[in-house]
């Protein structure tokens, strides 16, 4: 893992470079070059599904760990900021644990930045390990 390929201030990049949307998985692939790409379904519309990456979809890509209370330094953290219903729970966005309760990750029309996880914890629905 080269945590130097994550730097903070870049700009937010949507599309990869063959024009797949990859949202806020960017610094995801950074650290994890080899990591299978996870791209976003389109929409009929031609639109993408960008609030859409399904908890169980993401199950192939990583080897999820649901133990929220201790994520531990390069593990993948999957949110979800609100949920409708008894429908599945969908990741709407994505992050890599640091140390010292912090996390890097990147948002659209932001820069990439780190955060610290005690803000965002109720959001916390799980932790993936990268296999």
């Amino acid at each position: 893992m080269n945590f130097d390929s994550l730097k903070v201030g870049e700009k937010y990049l949507p599309f990869d470079e063959k024009g797949h949307y990859i949202g806020c998985f960017q610094p995801i692939y950074k650290l994890y070059p080899d990591l299978p790409r996870f791209f976003l379904p389109q929409k009929t519309d031609g639109d993408f599904a960008y609030f859409d990456y399904p908890l169980e979809r993401l199950k192939g890509h990583f080897s999820l760990v649901f133990d929220e209370k201790s994520p531990k330094k390069g593990d993948i953290l999957l949110f979800c900021f609100f949920t409708r219903g008894n429908f599945p729970k969908k990741v709407l966005h994505i992050g890599i644990m640091l140390d010292f309760g912090r996390f890097f990750h990147s948002r659209r029309g932001k820069l990439s930045e780190i955060s610290r996880l005690a803000f965002y914890e109720r959001f916390l629905i799980g932790v993936g390990r990268a296999e």
